[in-house]
C-alpha cells in the first residue's frame, strides 16, 4: 500500500478551493467532444424535429387537467429534451367503480 494515498484525508494532502460563482461543471472528456463535433452539423435538423413533437404533444394535451411546459424564452434556443407536465389534481374527476 502506498503511503502517501492517505494524505488526501489529511490537511495536508487536502487542497482547498473557493468557489466563486454557484453553477453547474461543464467537463467534457476528448471521446465526448470527438463525438459531439460531428453532430453539430445536424443540430438544427434535430431542433426542427424536436419543435415540431413538442407541437403535436402541445396539442393533444390541450384540453386534458394538466400543465405542459411553458414556452421558450424569446431568443432562446431551446433543447426541447424532455416534455415534463404537471398535473392540475383538483381538477380530476373520480371515477366511478
Amino acid at each position: 500500500m502506498n503511503k502517501d494515498a492517505w494524505r488526501r484525508y489529511s490537511d495536508e494532502g487536502f487542497k482547498h478551493y473557493q468557489v466563486i460563482y454557484p453553477g453547474f461543471k461543464y467537463n467534457m472528456m476528448d471521446i465526448q467532444a470527438s463525438i459531439g463535433i460531428h453532430q453539430m452539423e445536424r443540430v438544427e435538423k434535430y431542433l426542427k424535429r424536436r419543435k415540431e413533437i413538442w407541437q403535436t404533444y402541445d396539442e393533444a394535451f390541450a384540453n386534458l387537467p394538466l400543465f405542459t411546459p411553458a414556452p421558450p424564452e424569446p431568443a432562446s434556443v431551446h433543447a426541447r429534451h424532455l416534455y415534463t407536465i404537471l398535473l392540475e389534481h383538483r381538477k380530476h374527476k373520480k371515477v366511478q367503480r
